[in-house]
């Protein structure tokens, strides 16, 4: 993702949410207003609700908790007070609340986040720039679907309360291409007037794609069982990681932990977490990551390491639980599936699709995607996942040899290597042969043509070295 611009806010207000038009009234009213809506003038009465001087309009659910939800702030978790908040009102009170973020990018992601499963989707624009003196900068823009309808507003302006107007006519469309490209010619802060060059977006959260009982099930997992005052002192007492997989049985709670015990804030100085080990007999050079008992020892790991004591704090409080892993010229990546009620629950914490807020993702960014089958995990990630770009281009750097996924408790399995895995459009090697005796417990999801997984026996499990068993 292109990189932000830092800039340090005060937290005085959020923006009107786009779809409101003239003065802001004292309470809540009807006003006409003109919304454009796929292109066209729909003349017709809208009702707002208004909070905080900021209004929105009323199809977006009065608010719940009111001025209460500022007090969530300090008293609950941010993960249990997104269960808490189901609407934009109560989100402009406790984001209202929270204190200055160092980036744009991070308040608005902390704003989706307590939106996540309660409006059609959630995402963000971003809008960008170049200017002469100060090189390209890029605007961040929150946006929610709910119906037909999209709705953006702009953190970026919320000190001035500038709302996303065409004259007296609010931003909202049916067409999210076309609003985007009216975005860039409305955007109200702009530096100079610069005119905006591009635009992208980022689909943090939708609901449409998941049935009800996806919705439940992963509104179960990300929902804590323990507050964090119970977690630190927890970490305080010295448990060890036997007993805290003991207690945790959530998602939420994992990353609970994993902030509380300041999980990757020494990531700089922490020794490797890979580890590779020669078969002499072939020449098979295999791979792995440290057990789940080195990386809470060293209090940091890569992706397989997260992975892993994801995998194993976790072990036994689902219908199955696994690892899914693609390879490509640097190596490839890692990530975590759960089989719940027959869902199957995909979740990446190391690169998620959404991002991270602080030192470790909140569990609810972390749902990669949720279905019923492998297959069309596959088929979605292929299309519309995180790395859907390196399935099209043959020549790019990134270009995936391989997806798969399998079944496991506890360390991830090896891969391995050996001459004829270089390829010759890359530098590198492809980590593109799979242990022999575990053949049958893979799923594979995807092979590069002319470039298929290739297996290999892999030397007796006890003779592994120590740090990946």
């Amino acid at each position: 993702m292109k990189r932000l611009i830092s800039a340090l806010l005060a937290i005085v207000m959020l923006l009107g949410l786009a779809g409101c038009g003239g003065s802001a009234p004292s309470d809540d009213t009807q006003e006409p207003s003109e919304p454009v809506i796929g292109g066209e003038e729909v003349k017709e009465e809208v009702e707002f609700y208004e909070v905080n001087g900021v209004r929105y309009p009323a199809a977006l659910g009065a608010p719940v908790l009111g001025e209460a939800a500022a007090d969530l702030v300090n008293s609950v978790g941010y993960s249990e007070a997104a269960k808490q908040i189901t609407n934009i009102g109560d989100a402009y009170h406790y984001i209202a609340a929270m204190e200055s973020f160092d980036q744009p990018y991070n308040m608005c992601k902390a704003f989706a986040g307590l939106l996540a499963l309660d409006y059609d989707e959630v995402g963000l624009i971003f809008l960008s720039c170049y200017i002469e003196t100060f090189g390209e900068n890029t605007y961040c823009i929150i946006y929610i679907k709910s119906g037909d309808i999209y709705y953006p507003f702009d953190p970026f302006s919320m000190d001035t309360a500038w709302t996303l107007k065409e004259e007296n006519n609010c931003i909202s469309d049916t067409d999210f291409d076309a609003l985007c490209e009216r975005l860039m010619i409305t955007h109200p802060y702009n530096p100079n007037r610069e005119p905006m060059t591009s635009w992208w977006s980022e689909k943090l959260y939708s609901t449409t794609q998941y049935s009800e009982g996806e919705k439940e099930v992963i509104t179960r997992i990300t929902t804590p069982q323990y507050t964090e005052e119970e977690i630190e002192q927890w970490v305080a007492e010295g448990l060890t990681l036997d007993e805290w997989a003991e207690k945790i049985s959530t998602l939420a709670d994992v990353t609970q932990l994993l902030r509380a015990i300041k999980y990757k804030e020494n990531a700089d100085t922490a020794p490797s977490d890979n580890v590779v080990f020669r078969d002499e007999r072939n020449g098979v050079y295999w791979g792995a990551i440290w057990n789940a008992h080195m990386v809470f020892e060293y209090r940091n790991g890569n992706c397989g390491g997260t992975s892993t004591i994801f995998n194993y704090l976790l072990a036994g409080d689902f219908d199955e639980q696994g690892y899914v892993e693609f390879g490509n010229n640097f190596g490839g990546h890692i990530f975590n599936y759960f089989i719940i009620d027959g869902h199957y629950i995909v979740t990446d914490f190391v690169n998620p699709i959404s991002g991270t807020i602080e030192n470790v993702a909140d569990a609810a960014d972390c749902i990669v995607y949720a279905c019923e089958s492998a297959q069309e995990f596959a088929e979605w990630y292929r299309s519309e996942g995180r790395y859907a770009s390196a399935f099209e281009d043959p020549d790019g750097e990134m270009y995936l040899y391989n997806l798969f996924m399998y079944p496991c408790e506890g360390p991830k399995i090896p891969k391995g290597h050996d001459q004829s895995s270089e390829r010759t459009s890359f530098d590198n090697v492809v980590w593109d042969i799979l242990p022999e005796q575990y053949k049958d417990r893979y799923i594979i999801l995807y092979e590069r043509e002319g470039y298929p997984i290739r297996f290999a026996p892999i030397p007796d499990k006890s003779t592994w070295p120590a740090e990946i068993r």
